[in-house]
């Protein structure tokens, strides 16, 4: 059996390289991801989604907690193009045989630039 937390630190790692493929290795195939300006449902629709990211960006401050399959992260996301700005998250992860199978991500949306959140918008109908 996997341990989640390792599992959540590779995802994060393939999230900020932008590595589609090792995403797609830890996405369960019914993946279920739930925001504030965004809900992807399957893999392919976040790896969509990712195929658009026009984001420079890394988590930085991370700090775990898992009970069982569950692992919590927070995190702040810093973005440094196509704009600037630091977002504290925290976002709830399941994990199922070495795979996410759900994230839920919790933020102020507000803390986004104006620009970030029409990104945002435009990224998930190019996703769908």
């Amino acid at each position: 059996m996997s341990n989640p937390i390792e599992t959540v630190k590779k995802y994060n790692q393939a999230f900020e390289a932008k590595d589609v493929e090792a995403m797609r290795s830890l996405l369960n195939k019914n993946y279920h991801f739930k925001g504030p300006m965004t809900e992807m449902h399957g893999s392919d629709e976040m790896l969509g989604f990712m195929a658009n990211c026009p984001f420079a960006c890394s988590q930085q401050n991370l700090a775990f907690v898992a009970e069982g399959n569950k692992v919590v992260q927070t995190f702040d996301w810093v973005t440094i193009a196509p704009f600037k700005a630091t977002v504290s998250m925290c976002e709830v992860l399941e994990v199922q045989d070495g795979q996410i199978k759900s994230a839920k991500l919790f933020y102020d949306s507000a803390a986004f630039p104006k620009e970030a959140q029409e990104m945002m918008q435009q990224m998930m109908q190019n996703a769908a």
